[in-house]
């Protein structure tokens, strides 16, 4: 195989690898921040932030139950759906905490849920949805090819999440200047979106399946003429 051959694919798999990068980071930079904006407002008991991880944990399961549930339509559809759900959930931007008080002789902790849910929900649900449907895109893309890279960059992005917000974000911005950087960051995971979702066949046969007992390429996922088949369909 040509040096060409091997490196036709690196613009797509990087294409992947940087949506769900970017989706991951952001996913695990809000759930500090939103923290420290309701901090006034709800206080740092224990019992708040266990609160927290609850909303945290059952938005995350429910994003990856609509991406399992997404995986039943057509590729191109699935794309379409999940930019109109990344475009509705752009309504809750710039991101920041609900300004409702908490009721009078409600618990914090019991408060917090509803909170949460309503001031970050919709924009938590979506973009927690990004490593699994955009590893199943990839498949369809470039089937058989080794997805660990996407895995990679979905813990990497998860990690640098965590890091930075206690050691760069919280240090040197304002909570301000956090919730416009993390909506800026979420206008830019929307195109990358697109972009992988235009690179998607419209039916699940116009897939490219590897030739019976042979082994995909070593260095890239698709060649060239999957680029022109991408023009045309």
């Amino acid at each position: 195989m040509t040096t060409p051959e091997r490196t036709a694919g690196w613009p797509i798999r990087w294409i992947f690898v940087s949506t769900i990068l970017a989706g991951s980071f952001l996913l695990f930079l809000v759930q500090p921040m939103v923290a420290r904006m309701a901090l006034p407002q709800l206080g740092g008991a224990p019992a708040v932030w266990n609160s927290a991880m609850l909303v945290y944990q059952a938005l995350l399961l429910g994003g990856y139950a609509y991406a399992h549930l997404l995986g039943k339509l057509m590729p191109k559809a699935q794309a379409a759906v999940h930019i109109l759900v990344l475009l509705c959930a752009a309504v809750w931007l710039p991101i920041g905490v609900n300004s409702t008080p908490t009721p009078t002789g409600i618990e914090p902790a019991l408060w917090t849920p509803w909170l949460l849910t309503a001031s970050i929900g919709p924009l938590f649900f979506a973009v927690s949805a990004q490593a699994p449907l955009l590893q199943r895109w990839f498949a369809f893309i470039c089937p058989g090819r080794d997805p660990y890279a996407l895995y990679a960059a979905s813990n990497v992005g998860s990690f640098a999440g965590l890091l930075a917000y206690p050691l760069l974000v919280e240090p040197l911005l304002p909570l301000r200047a956090q919730s416009w950087g993390w909506s800026i960051g979420y206008a830019a995971v929307f195109v990358l979106v697109i972009g992988c979702g235009w690179l998607l066949p419209h039916r699940r046969e116009q897939a490219m399946p590897l030739e019976k007992g042979k082994r995909p390429a070593r260095g890239g996922c698709c060649t060239g003429s999957y680029w022109r088949w991408s023009l045309r369909g």
